[in-house]
């Protein structure tokens, strides 16, 4: 076995057919509480939108959601996932993931290592498609991301109303869910704007907004123009809190840091 198979069989994430993770994983128990949260987030109505928002360039949180959107499938709900990266890369990464000889070209995944186009990330929408749930994008293009954070999560927002809105016209009477994965930064600023009065609007509903922070652990990390492995740490985070019926916080415990796919998963030319 040649070392670029040994790197993408250490970390593709091992999951059983319905998304849950599987019993070695290291934190099984953070990635089991967070599944069982977005499932919950969901719950709240048959059809809309859930937020989530997260700490870029973990191991555990996009493998919660892969067990969250795995359970929701298998129930019947009619499930799209939406990251933080731009159409081309999410077109790149499904491609990659389907045959190794693909290589992760393009902006996103050779340029901005901050996160969104860490392991975890690229299994996570190579997991998806490979099980019949549509993977979409509704982040910043290269050009627009020296804007202000302010300004992509307006952005991010609009992208979201449009998308949601598409789903309910083309599957109005199916339960649907547009899983929503974004910075923690991106779900608090729409938290406070005309996002969800957009949604009402519409005829969607009230979004559900979950939030995710680390208690303790590591993450891929970009500050300063500067990327790694960071220590993570926030004191205020201790126990879940669930705010109101469609805001919610879960804390995670020793979290593992994601690096960016390129740099741990090689493919021939």
């Amino acid at each position: 076995m040649n070392k670029s198979a040994i790197i993408l069989l250490a970390w593709i994430c091992s999951c059983q057919a319905a998304g849950q993770p599987s019993g070695a994983d290291q934190n099984a128990n953070s990635v089991a509480r967070l599944c069982s949260l977005i499932e919950s987030g969901a719950e709240q109505s048959p059809r809309g939108v859930l937020l989530i928002g997260e700490v870029h360039g973990t191991t555990e949180i996009p493998r919660g959601v892969q067990c969250a959107i795995g359970r929701m499938s298998a129930a019947g709900i009619r499930v799209v996932l939406a990251v933080e990266i731009p159409a081309d890369s999410v077109r790149t990464a499904i491609l990659a993931t389907g045959d190794k000889s693909k290589r992760l070209t393009g902006w996103q995944w050779e340029k901005a290592w901050d996160g969104r186009t860490s392991v975890a990330m690229l299994d996570l929408i190579g997991w998806a498609h490979e099980h019949g749930i549509e993977v979409t994008s509704f982040a910043p293009t290269e050009q627009s991301s020296n804007i202000s954070e302010k300004s992509q999560s307006v952005i991010l927002g609009d992208g979201i109303v449009e998308q949601a809105s598409d789903l309910a016209v083309r599957i109005p009477k199916t339960r649907w869910k547009l899983v929503s994965l974004i910075g923690r930064y991106h779900v608090l600023k729409l938290g406070e704007s005309d996002f969800a009065d957009k949604l009402l609007s519409l005829g969607i509903g009230k979004p559900t907004m979950l939030e995710v922070r680390i208690n303790s652990g590591t993450a891929w990390v970009c500050r300063g123009g500067t990327c790694g492995v960071s220590k993570m740490r926030d004191g205020d985070c201790k126990t879940d809190i669930q705010a109101g019926t469609r805001s919610l916080s879960v804390c995670i415990t020793d979290s593992t840091a994601s690096p960016p796919a390129v740099l741990h998963i090689k493919y021939s030319d």
